[in-house]
């Protein structure tokens, strides 16, 4: 198990709530509220780090493009999970 990382997420109100998206990993989350989106976000990037670490996973090369203005970045933490 990895020790537990601090991770970076900008924080978009959208029409109808928010967008959490993780900037190192490019993962984002919706939520109602801000904290929703923020609550859901950790383990959205556990499962995706989860799926990587499978050796059986064939890599896809699909570019992010982000064009929003972020309302605010908070910082959340990740538990050590592989």
């Amino acid at each position: 198990m990895l020790a537990p990382r601090t991770l970076t997420a900008a924080i978009y109100r959208q029409q109808d709530g928010y967008t959490a998206h993780c900037l190192e990993l490019d993962i984002a989350t919706q939520g109602s509220t801000v904290d929703e989106a923020m609550r859901r976000l950790p383990e959205a990037v556990a499962s995706r780090l989860r799926v990587l670490a499978d050796p059986r996973r064939e890599l896809s090369r699909t570019p992010a493009v982000c064009s929003f203005a972020a309302l605010a970045f908070r910082s959340f933490q990740l538990p050590g999970i592989l």
